[in-house]
């Protein structure tokens, strides 16, 4: 085993699962650190639940290894493998007042009541809501909820906690703020922690980390700016962010897209597809005079607008036939008109080189 592996809080080593004839897992290999903060984002059905699952020992997998502090956990119980876990549903117990929820996990380890008490209390400072350790779950809000199930999740210090889409109930500016606050929680208190989400923004702000599953597959891990940068496949670029794909040949320093427009490039690469963000696109009235030094400099129409808030969203079509998206910092009175003519400029390190096939 290399140090990597030694050093992970959570190994897994082809792990496999299936259902029936379906393959819900294929060979899953991941390693979590002490300390980090690991984002599991995929669609409905890429089999990110099934992967917590059998993290948690809610479900065996078929083969393979799971590990956790080195020791192997893979036929182990839910309770055998100390690991806190905040549900979507929060899963409160209803006829229990929140210090009691809190303590309940602290009772199965048979800890003593005063102990048992004190600690639960403490977890409950750390969320905020220690003024409502008599209150019932009933007279809670749904971000307050959410909040004692993290204090009931980490009361006992696990070796790791798993995020089950755990705000998804929340309204925006909740979901926001509980983000917030749980990252700086887990921050706080070291927690090694997995976190399953659909919500590609709720991966980007929060991770250390971020996996991206498919198909039952982990298709990249990297860093939040890896991954939306320099995504290696066309099914994590269209799914982590918007984005401008060009199909296409690469012509010495350069790109040639299928329209037949050309894009410098940063460095020469062999790829057949370019990926272009909206927000690296600049659009500007055509100067009186032209500067042959620029690059990727292209003739487009507007024949898209949206105002989102603090940002005005384009559509562009380029001479050549290209439609792009391009997302432009809102000014009052500054917006760009349906049909209007307009350079648009993109730098070469923002066309990036893409390999993969579609779904891949």
């Amino acid at each position: 085993m290399n140090s990597d592996k030694q050093a992970a809080v959570l190994n897994i080593e082809k792990v496999r699962k299936t259902y029936g004839t379906a393959e819900a897992l294929g060979s899953i290999d991941l390693c979590v650190a002490a300390g980090e903060f690991l984002t599991i984002l995929g669609p409905s059905g890429s089999g990110k639940t099934t992967l917590l699952r059998i993290i948690a020992g809610f479900e065996a997998p078929d083969s393979g290894r799971v590990s956790i502090r080195g020791m192997d956990m893979t036929w182990a119980t839910a309770a055998e493998r100390q690991i806190g876990m905040v549900f979507q549903n929060y899963a409160l117990f209803p006829h229990l007042t929140v210090l009691e929820n809190v303590m309940f996990p602290l009772e199965m380890r048979a800890i003593r009541r005063g102990p048992a008490t004190e600690r639960a209390r403490a977890a409950l400072e750390s969320v905020h809501l220690g003024a409502f350790a008599d209150r019932y779950p009933k007279q809670l809000s749904g971000g307050q909820q959410q909040r004692v199930a993290l204090a009931r999740a980490i009361v006992f210090e696990p070796s790791l906690l798993l995020l089950d889409e755990p705000f998804s109930a929340l309204d925006r500016r909740l979901r926001e703020s509980m983000q917030q606050e749980v990252k700086q929680l887990q921050v706080s208190l070291g927690l090694t922690t997995i976190f399953i989400t659909h919500d590609q923004d709720e991966a980007l702000v929060m991770s250390d980390r971020i996996a991206v599953m498919s198909g039952g597959a982990i298709r990249q891990i990297g860093t939040p700016s890896e991954i939306y940068y320099h995504p290696n496949s066309i099914s994590v670029a269209t799914f982590v962010g918007e984005s401008n794909i060009f199909d296409g040949t690469p012509v010495g320093c350069g790109f040639r897209a299928a329209s037949g427009a050309r894009f410098t490039l940063a460095a020469p690469a062999e790829c057949t597809r370019i990926l272009i963000r909206p927000e690296t696109v600049s659009l500007r009235r055509p100067p009186a005079a032209a500067d042959h030094h620029e690059k990727n400099v292209f003739s487009s129409t507007v024949i898209g607008r949206s105002f989102v808030g603090g940002f005005t969203d384009y559509r562009v079509r380029l001479a050549e036939g290209d439609e792009i998206s391009v997302r432009a910092v809102a000014r009052e009175g500054g917006a760009f008109e349906l049909g209007e003519t307009l350079q648009m400029i993109v730098a070469p390190e923002d066309c990036r080189p893409l390999s993969g096939k579609a779904g891949r």
